[in-house]
């Protein structure tokens, strides 16, 4: 509880060993720590109430003030900062506020205290007995610290006595119950599971299982669940390789087209090697669109681009 490593429900189906995050006592928020020191349930409260009472008793029988008594039990039942009037105590109790205030008010039923707590303490009791300081004063805080883990442990105990059980017997029997409502799930919502293991939601009756039987049952169930869809993403996997074989395949044997772009020459030769062997070139003469009226045009515009030298 104090370093949140408690079983609580928030945190077993964190870790997938829950179905629900939902505090089994409410029914209605999810159960961290913080809400296990708070749960408003009727049983919680009143549970919280007698230990509390309890606390409250350990804190005077070691010798602490009644005002800090006030302000522990205060802090620890709402679970935030207490309202006090620091001006009407006997003790300096603004400092010790201010102190726990940088500590955090919401760790101080963990016994995670100020040291102000000790020092106000102390001074108070040095001058009701001026010897205090020589009987081990640091024994008071070391005391405050086992009676807070005391109520924080009865709190806890009291939500496992509900939610599990408060003897060996009503213990096995709430566990059997949540066995057969999981394995009435399984039944009602099949799994997917392979040839081989379907037997296991045919031939078994899970009503006339008893609790040692639906254990094994539901393990062996969840296992082959698993089994099957690890098989089926393995079929997914290969299927996907092969297609992309395939599709590398088709891909290398496509002949890889190469294109260059041709000079006026090739350009001329191939235009004069389409041109029509029927035909006299007259039309072609008239037809600048023909091949030879193209191959005229190129002629005359080389001729053009080429200077003329006069011989006279």
């Amino acid at each position: 509880m104090i370093f949140r490593w408690a079983p609580t429900q928030s945190r077993l189906h964190r870790i997938q060993q829950a179905d629900s995050a939902k505090c089994p006592l409410c029914n209605s928020e999810i159960e961290t720590v913080e809400h296990v020191m708070q749960c408003k349930s009727p049983a919680a409260t009143s549970a919280r109430k007698a230990a509390l009472v309890e606390l409250e008793l350990s804190l005077e029988d070691v010798g602490t003030h009644p005002d800090l008594v006030s302000i522990m039990s205060e802090a620890i039942e709402t679970g935030r900062e207490p309202v006090c009037d620091c001006s009407e105590s006997e003790i300096n109790l603004q400092g010790l506020m201010d102190a726990q205030r940088k500590v955090g008010w919401p760790y101080l039923k963990f016994g995670v205290l100020a040291l102000e707590w000790r020092n106000t303490q102390t001074a108070w009791a040095e001058l009701r007995d001026p010897d205090y300081s020589n009987k081990r004063e640091d024994r008071w805080a070391t005391q405050v610290q086992e009676i807070l883990w005391q109520y924080v442990t009865t709190v806890w105990e009291h939500r496992n006595a509900t939610v599990h059980g408060k003897d060996e017997n009503e213990a096995r029997r709430i566990k059997t119950d949540k066995l057969r409502a999981q394995a009435r799930a399984v039944v009602t919502n099949p799994p997917a599971l392979g040839p081989r293991d379907r037997h296991l939601l045919t031939d078994y009756d899970v009503g006339r299982m008893k609790g040692r039987i639906l254990h094994h049952w539901l393990r062996a169930v969840r296992s082959a669940a698993r089994k099957e869809s690890l098989l089926r993403k393995k079929e997914e996997r290969e299927g996907v390789i092969r297609f992309m074989a395939g599709l590398r395949e088709r891909q290398r044997r496509r002949r890889p087209r190469t294109y260059r772009q041709q000079t006026v020459t090739e350009f001329l030769a191939g235009v004069l090697d389409s041109s029509d062997p029927n035909d006299d070139g007259e039309s072609a003469t008239n037809d600048i669109s023909g091949p030879l009226g193209l191959r005229i045009i190129a002629q005359r515009e080389l001729q053009q681009s080429v200077p003329h030298h006069d011989n006279s």
